[in-house]
Parts: C-alpha cells; structure tokens; sequence
C-alpha cells in the first residue's frame, strides 16, 4: 500500500530510529507500483524497498560523532549610540567580565577569589571615569574569560532594540530599515577570525538575529530558514516579536535560534501579555521543509517543535515579582558597593541610596587614595578562611538564590504556562542584567522612577528529548486524570466517606497489584529516563558557561553569553556515496531480474530488450521516417510486439515528453498521427500505476501483437499550419512497459507544400508551382511575404482543371455516342448532382487504386505540370474525367476565401434581399450586373468565376448537342470546333495580367448577353448553341448550381442562422449561379 504524505503519522522519537520508516525521503527511487513485490538483492527485507531505505538503515557505516562549540549572546542595545563599539570585544573576544572583586557576572571560578591575570585589568573606577558616548566602554587589559576567537565555531547573536523602537514613526514602519544593521555585521566581522561566514540573518525593525560559521563548520551547514514574527502594536507590528533561523547541521539534525523581544512592564497585564506574545510566535513561525532524507516529517512547512535541538534568548522582560522593587535595589547595592574604592563617586552614589552618607561632590573628598597591596589584594582576608558562597549567607550566590524564587519566567514554567516544555537554563550566578545607570558597572537604577533589577535576558535551551520528555509526561498525567474521572463515575471515591465501613479489604484480591502498580511506575520512570538518555547521546548538549558581562557600561542592560558544547552527527559524504553506488547495483541487479523482456520489430528492423540492456540507446527505436508527406496520401508503418520473457507483459501508449501548446497539445499521440494496435484492451480494473489513464494491452509470454501507425494529413487546419511552417512532422512515441523501460519511437516526415486550403490571393503569386517553396530553407510564409507581386491572373491550378475537364468531357460523350449508341448515356440519368460531378461510380477503381490517381493529379497541381503528364497512359478518358473533377471539388471547398469571398456576398446577399423585401421580380441579366458589380473589386476573384462558369457552359453545350439525332451531328461537331477556338482564347486570358482589363464586362466575356441576330462574338464569348429544349438545359445548369454554388462562394454568418435562414440563403447562392450559366 502507498501512503500519501498526509496519511502518515509521525512515530514516536527514538534515539536509534530518529528517522520515520514509512516517510520516503526525496530522492528516493519510487517503488514499483502494482501487486508484484520486488526482488531485493540479499539481505535486505520487505519493509526496505527503496535505495533510500537501505543507505539511511546502514547510516552507522557512514556517519561519525562530531562537537562544536556554540556561543550564543543577546544584548539590549537600548537604541544608544556606539554600543556597537563594545560588540567585538565582550562577543566575540570574551571580554568584560574579569577585574571584579566579586564573582557578579557568574563566571565559574575555583575557590581562588580571582586569576593572577585580573590585577591588570583596569580597575572599575578608572573605567567609569573613563566612560564616554560614542566610544567603546570595556576596561582596558583585559583578557577573555570564555571561549572566544577560533576556539568557538558556531557564533550566533541577537540583539534587541537597535533601533528606537519606543519612537511611534519606527514602530509603524512597514518595513525595516537595513542601515542600522549593517554597522553591527561590519563591527562583529571585523572581531571574528578570518574564515569565519554569515550563513543566516534575519531583521524585524529593532530585533536582528546574525549566525557566523567557522571555515570548518560551513561546509556542513544547510537548509537555511529565516522567518519574524511581530508582537507589537495591534498584535503584529514588529516593535516587539521575535527573528529566527533554522539550520540542519550534518545533514542529520535541525538547529533552532529564536532572538525575542517581548513585551515589557512589572504588572500582571504585561506579564499576560508575555505570555500572549510567546503564544503567538510559537504558532506563527515557520520555515521551509528542510529538503533532506535524513530529516523525517511530512513535507510541509515546519514549526517551532520540529527541531533537533533549540536555542530561545533575547530580552524576555520577565521580572520579580512579590517583592518591593526597592528592597531588591538596596540588597543588591550592598554587594555591588564593595567594588569600588572608598574614593569612587559612584561607591559613594551608592552608598547614598542605602542612606549611609549623603551624596557629597568629589570636590569635598579628600581622604587620600589607598593602593591596595599587589599580594594581598583587598578583597581576600588572610585572616578568614575561605568559605563556600553555597554555604555562605552572606554570600552574593544566597542572595541571587532568594531573589530567582521570585522570578516570574520560573514561576511561568512551575505554572504551566510559558516554556514548560522541556526549556532549560543554566544556573543564574550573576547580577540581574536590567537595569542599570549607563557608564556604570553595577550601578542600578538611580533615575525618578528606580525600576526593581530584574533578569530581563535569558538564554534558554532544550533538545529533542527534552521536549520528548515533557510530552510523555503530559500523556501520563493525562491518563492519571482519566482514570481518577473514571473512579469517580464508579463511586469508588466515595467508598471511604462511607461510617459504617472502617476499612474495606478483600483478603483474596488485596494486595496483588501493589507490586503491579509500583512496576507500572517504575516503568514510566523508565522509559522518561531512558528518553532521557537517548536524548544525551543522540544530542549531547552541555553548558559551559552562562555569564553576564558586567563591565560592558554603554547599556542599561548588561550583556549575556552561553557557551554550548554540543555532539551531532555528521554524515561522512564520501562513505555515504560509496554505501549509495553499492546499494544503487544491488537493486539494479535485483529489479533486472525480475523486468519483463519484450522484443519490437518496426518494418524490417528489430530490436529486442533484455535484462542485460542498460544503455539509453537500447530503448530507442529505428526512426519512423514517412519521407515526403502529400496531401491525402496515406503513409502506414507497422509494429510488431513480441513478449520473449517469462512474466505477462502489460503495455501502453503514454503521453509524449513534449510542451503542449494550443496547436500541439499533449497527448498520447500527435494530431497528424493514427495508431491502431490489433488487439483488444485489457479490461482488468485497476491497472499499474504508472500506465497512468492510457488503454492498457496485456500480452502472456510467446504472444505477439501488431500496431500500424498510420499518418494521413487531411484535415484543413492541419494542412494550413504544415503550409506555414507552423507545425512540423516531427514527434516521438512513448510505448511504456508496465515495471519496465520506456521505448521511445521517434516519427519524421517532411511536408510536400500543397496548393489545397490556400487563398486565391496566395495562390496567384506563386510562379511556379506551390512545390516550389519546399525548396528554400526559410518558412512558407515568409517566402509567401516577400513575393508580393501578383504573377497570375487567377490560380494556375485553377486554370489547369477547367481546360482539361471540358475537353476530356468532349472525347467522354464522342467515344460514348460511338460504343454505346444503343445505351442510356450517364448524363441522362437522374441524379442529385448531374455527370460528371455525380461520383456515380461508373469507375471500375479499388479504394487504393482510385487514391493513387487522385494523388498523382494532385502532384500535378503542386508541381504546375501537364496533369496529363502525371498521370497513367493506361487510365482511360472517362476515369481521368472522374478522377480530375473530383479533384477539382476538393480543391474549390479548400480554398480559404472561396472565389467569391463573404465580403463579396455580402454586399450581392443585400441587392437580392432587397428585391426579395420588395417582391420584386430579377432577370438572369439583372442578377449578373449584381455579380459583376459586385466581384469587380477583386480581379483575381472575378477571373477564376470566369474559369468555373465557361467550363460549366461548354460542358452544358456538349452534353445538350450529344442528344439530338445525327441529322444534327454536323452542327454539334462544328459547335465544338468553335468550343475548341474559345478554349484557346481562355487560355490567352489566363496568361495575360490583370492590370491589362479596363472594365469590368471585360471579366466576364461569357456573360456577354447574346443577341439571336448576332453573327459575330468576342473570342471569348459562349460558343453559339444549336437549338436544344431549353428544359434539358435548365436542368443542367440548375443541377451544376447546386453543386458548385456552396463550394465557390463563402458566407460568414452560416454558423449564427437558423437551419430554415440557411436554406434560403443557399436557395439564393444556387439562384446566383444558375443565372450565370444561362
């Protein structure tokens, strides 16, 4: 069974299986789809069916245990001008926190007080008295207290407030301005080694989130994620809220670092809001999927939960609570007094808060300055033994104990209600980090309002286990309350309150699963243990240090850095490529047994596919090669299917790898091609999955079937883009072989321009024959633009059919009246359509036989040669008569703009509906002023319609003379002598220009009205008629209207008419038509 990405549930975290059995990584070969399971190659079982799964469950073959060093640092910079002076030094050089007789920032010392190397560092006083804005604040000779430089590998910072975000034209910004950011990159570049890379950054307006990456630990860095959240004003400005990043690290674990700002305030309405805000960039933050087989989930967008191990810092604001904010101030003063001299302004500031002396100027002070002795520093007693601060009541460490049990983050995580799952932090060893008086070291608050100090910035931290643990915690409590509810609906809980009962015990049941229960506790603490454990090994995260750096003056909040140790694991890229390629052949060799073996023939080339065949060429075919490719013709190629393996073979035609577009759109086949397969389709139900919806055909093994692929170009629009250049002969074929390979048929043909389904404007500039264009390598179409001028009176295809047919008509009815004197000749029978555009049939030619005929006049037109010449010696005259005026029909309905165009019949529609609304009766006369009239404007028009009705009146003549007795026979022979001396005068006109005609009777010399005292005519001018009953001609003529009416005169609005409005309208084309012939 496939599952969908949707349908499968994440598994429980385990430290040895940390990836999903079932989620198929990206990558991955997709499984063979259908019933048949696949043979593996040995040693691998049924529940590892890709390359995927068996590379990722060998991943200890490939994967090595790698620690790094993560220092992570967050600092309010209040939006005061040159803190970013400072930032080098206390981040990435570890400055800042030495040269204080009292361990304040929390730096984790032995039982000596100090290192020999502080006394050089300059003393606080000097410090503070050297304090100026704009300019860096850090005591002078000074040495790194933590790892810094090279020694650390992953820097991540995030500060809050570089900008003035309490300014209501920044908080409202749409955007962030980038400027403010930049000085902080330069400064921290500038601090860190050389090599060292930004490979993540994030900015919502005051918060900035930057990620540096040693030279070593970049390459194994990817999937980089940013995203920010705001808080703020209305719930989503970003004056408060939160920049993160996610990371994957070795290709195996996700990394998290979430830089906030939340909201600020002492009061309990602020600290709900807190409480909101984190809420709110929990549920809102999300990344890209990380794109990797070794990261399990669904492909979705992930959220904060997801990762492996999380890093949570910034200025939380999160303050004291239950505990005047005055009182803290004085406890605290007390310990940060004994850093300075008894000389110090600020000592003395301080002491002036406690209320111990009043605030005197430093001009009053004239107590000399004491040095204090180099070996007994004044800090240390030799007198006094040293003591342990745990132990110590006096000791700053007791005094920030009492303090943190006030703290509202711990009693928030105690409660249940903010970073209760799974968070941790180190053990708080230093001063609160807000607020104090800028340019002092321990100087809190001496403004009007004298704010309560306060541990606003954290760093917070937790892994996978971490998280893990809480969750199975949550579940257990859950089903602990369950089953109290459940006692409680079966009144057991009532059973003690019960006076009549002082115990209940039951001596056979009681007892028994004392043990059990207890078991069922330990268990659980088990398994959260063993949570525990996995999560250690699989996510080794220590800390190191976790300090605030207390010397750094330039902010009334003091900055605050972890160090982390952490062990992942990485993925050796050249083992895990070589386990892949090992992997990759097995399972080639394993599917290559199991793949069916068909063999395909096209005509007389054959190819046959085995298991051993694993180069691209062995699925491709012969190519498919039509040649050149007529209009009409019909081109077959055959071929065969043979299933030479030992398994049934299920087959189909898929759709082709191509664009599709509007003129070619993707499909199984292209629209020029016909592929007949004889055999019936498989009917079965569902049918493999990658035969997709195609008609599926099934062959058992030794069967073999047989496929024509047939091209045959008839269709109008077809032919026009083949003319145009706008389609090619040139597809492919995609036969799919249901668990085995594609074999890819390739088709090639090359269009023979044609004269059909062209316009009578396009035709009459081609000099020589539409064959001719082929010639040129550039489009039909723009040969076509750049032979502008007009070579032909009317269309020289046009010209050939009209002079043939008439003349083969002639010899048709004297060879008839000579062999079949006795017989009914096929003009006199009734029909629809009167001979010889009846398609009677009175050929003897099979379908085949008649299409090559067809054919070879065709090529006569398109070549613009005697069509005489193309054809047969042996064809008899009444087969060629039939033959050339098939063609003649054809050629008339293909033409795009008719010979009389819709504009044309538009403006002849208008006059006769003018005299229809008038019932007002017209003379054939008067209906050929309106032709002429009309038609005039278009010469080319005006002389194929001469063509068309002069082959028509001479075919009348000839058939109309034939049927009177052979008293008369002399007049009918000199009537064709004179049909023969008109015909040579209408191929005068077909050679002569059209610029040559004046006026417009001129174009039609067999419209000229005849005179019956008329003894001379124009050479063009209808040949004079013997005296024939004049009902056998009407019949005649109306006969030839009906049928040539609809194919030389095109109307636009056929398609918009009711079918009563177009009989009409075609009543009234027939009307035209026979009004010229009369």
């Amino acid at each position: 069974m496939t599952l969908r990405p949707d349908d499968v549930q994440r598994p429980k975290w385990s430290a040895k299986e940390p990836w999903s059995p079932i989620q198929q990584p990206p990558g991955a070969y997709p499984p063979s789809p259908g019933p048949r399971s696949p043979i593996l190659p040995p040693g691998i079982n049924q529940e590892t069916k890709t390359v995927a799964d068996v590379v990722r469950a060998r991943r200890d073959e490939y994967i090595r245990k790698k620690t790094i060093k993560i220092k992570v640092g967050t600092w309010n910079v209040a939006a005061l001008p040159g803190t970013y002076k400072d930032l080098g030094g206390w981040f990435a050089g570890g400055l800042g926190v030495k040269g204080l007789s009292q361990n304040l920032s929390g730096l984790i010392t032995g039982s000596d007080s100090s290192d020999l190397s502080d006394s050089e560092v300059e003393s606080v006083e000097d410090q503070e008295a050297r304090y100026r804005k704009k300019s860096t604040t850090l005591p002078e000779h000074d040495t790194p207290a933590v790892p810094s430089g090279d020694e650390v590998d992953l820097y991540v910072l995030g500060l809050q407030e570089v900008i003035d975000i309490t300014s209501m034209t920044e908080a409202v910004k749409p955007y962030t301005d980038p400027n403010p950011g930049r000085r902080w990159k330069n400064a921290i570049k500038r601090a860190l080694p050389p090599g060292y890379t930004k490979v993540a950054e994030e900015q919502l307006l005051g918060l900035l989130l930057l990620i540096f990456a040693s030279p070593q630990l970049k390459p194994e860095i990817s999937s980089v994620s940013t995203n920010h959240v705001g808080t703020g004003l209305l719930g989503y400005l970003g004056n408060k809220g939160a920049v993160s990043a996610r990371i994957l690290l070795g290709e195996t674990t996700r990394m998290l670092f979430v830089n906030c700002h939340l909201a600020a305030g002492a009061d309990a309405t602020a600290l709900s809001r807190r409480i909101w805000d984190t809420s709110q960039i929990l549920s809102r933050t999300q990344f890209a999927p990380v794109g990797d087989e070794f990261v399990y989930g669904p492909g979705r967008h992930e959220q904060i939960g997801d990762e492996d191990i999380a890093f949570w810092f910034g200025d939380l604001n999160y303050r004291l609570d239950d505990i005047p904010g005055e009182d803290v101030r004085r406890l605290l003063l007390l310990h940060a007094r004994n850093e300075y001299d008894v000389l110090n302004k600020s000592k003395r500031r301080i002491d002036s808060e406690l209320g111990r002396i009043q605030a005197e100027s430093q001009e009053s002070i004239t107590i000399p300055r004491q040095e204090p002795d180099a070996e007994n520093p004044a800090t240390v007693s030799a007198a006094e033994p040293y003591l342990d601060p745990e132990n110590d009541p006096a000791s700053l460490r007791t005094t920030l104990k009492s303090l943190l049990t006030h703290d509202q983050l711990r009693a928030q995580q105690r409660l249940r209600k903010a970073f209760h799952d799974g968070w941790r932090e180190g053990d708080i060893n230093f001063l609160p980090t807000y607020k104090y008086d800028v340019g002092s070291v321990a100087m809190f608050d001496s403004g009007e309002k004298k704010r309560s100090p306060s541990w606003c910035d954290r760093i917070l931290y937790r892994t996978r286990g971490d998280y893990e643990q809480y969750k199975m915690r949550t579940k257990l409590e859950a089903e602990a309350r369950k089953k109290d509810e459940d006692m409680k609906k079966r009144g057991l809980d009532d059973a003690a309150s019960q006076e009549d009962v002082l115990f209940d015990y039951d001596p056979e049941n009681d007892g028994n699963n004392d043990f059990d229960d207890q078991d069922e506790c330990n268990e659980n603490e088990h398994d959260m243990e063993l949570t525990r454990t996995k999560s250690a090994v699989e996510y080794a995260v220590a800390l190191e240090e976790y300090i605030s750096h207390q010397r750094v003056l330039s902010s009334d909040h003091k900055p605050l850095t972890a160090v982390f140790s952490v062990t992942y694991d990485s993925v050796d890229q050249h083992l895990k490529a070589r386990i892949h390629d090992q992997v990759t052949r097995d399972f080639d060799r394993a599917e290559n047994e199991a793949r069916p073996s068909v063999t395909l023939v096209l005509d007389q080339a054959s190819h046959t596919q085995t298991a051993a065949d694993k180069s691209l060429e062995s699925t491709e075919l012969k190519m498919v090669d039509f040649g050149e490719v007529r209009y009409a013709v019909m081109y077959e190629h055959h071929l065969l299917i043979a299933n030479t393996g030992q398994i049934d073979v299920t087959y189909a035609f898929v759709n082709r790898p191509v664009e599709g577009s509007d003129r070619n759109p993707a499909s199984t086949f292209p629209s020029w091609l016909t592929v007949v397969v004889h055999q019936d389709a498989d009917q079965a139900k569902p049918g493999p999955s990658d035969l997709g919806q195609s008609t599926r055909y099934k062959l058992r093994p030794g069967e073999t079937t047989n496929i024509d692929i047939v091209l045959e170009i008839r269709e109008g629009e077809m032919v026009k883009q083949l003319n145009a250049g706008e389609l090619a002969l040139d597809d492919i074929l995609v036969l799919r072989i249901s668990n085995g390979r594609d074999y890819f048929i390739p088709l090639k043909g090359v269009w023979l321009q044609s004269c059909f389904y062209r316009s009578v404007d396009e035709l009459v500039r081609i000099p020589s024959g539409v064959r001719s264009l082929i010639l040129s390598p550039i489009r039909a179409e723009a040969q076509m633009q750049s032979v502008a001028a007009v070579v032909h009176s009317a269309p020289q295809e046009l010209f050939m059919l009209t002079e043939i047919i008439p003349s083969l008509v002639e010899r048709v009815v004297a060879d008839w009246d000579m062999l079949h004197d006795t017989e009914e000749p096929p003009w006199k029978t009734l029909s629809n359509h009167p001979w010889p555009f009846d398609h009677s049939d009175i050929i003897d030619l099979d379908i085949d036989m008649k299409a090559e005929r067809l054919a070879e006049i065709r090529e006569a037109l398109d070549t613009a040669e005697s069509i005489d010449k193309h054809m047969s010696p042996c064809t008899d005259t009444s087969e060629k008569l039939e033959l050339v005026s098939d063609v003649l029909q054809s050629f008339l309905a293909s033409l795009s703009d008719g010979v009389i165009t819709s504009e044309v019949w538009k403006t002849i529609e208008t006059q006769l509906l003018r005299y229809e609304k008038s019932k007002t009766a017209v003379t054939s006369e008067q209906l050929q002023d309106i032709v002429m009239e009309a038609i005039s404007s278009t010469p080319v028009h005006s002389v194929a319609l001469t063509f068309i009705t002069f082959m028509l009146n001479r075919i009348i003549t000839e058939i109309s003379a034939s049927s009177f007795d052979k008293a008369t026979s002399s007049q009918a022979s000199k009537t064709r002598t004179r049909s023969s001396t008109s015909a040579s005068a209408m191929s005068d006109v077909s050679l002569s220009s059209v610029a040559s005609i004046k006026t417009k009777r001129s174009f039609f010399p067999s419209l000229t009205r005849r005179t019956t005292d008329s003894s001379t005519t124009s050479s063009l001018t209808s040949p004079v008629e013997p005296a024939i009953e004049p009902v056998e001609k009407n019949r005649l003529a109306h006969g030839y209207a009906e049928v040539f009416a609809p194919l030389i005169i095109r109307s636009q609005e056929e398609p918009k008419m009711w079918a009563k409005e177009k009989k009409a309208q075609l009543a009234r084309k027939v009307k035209i038509v026979e009004a010229l012939l009369s």
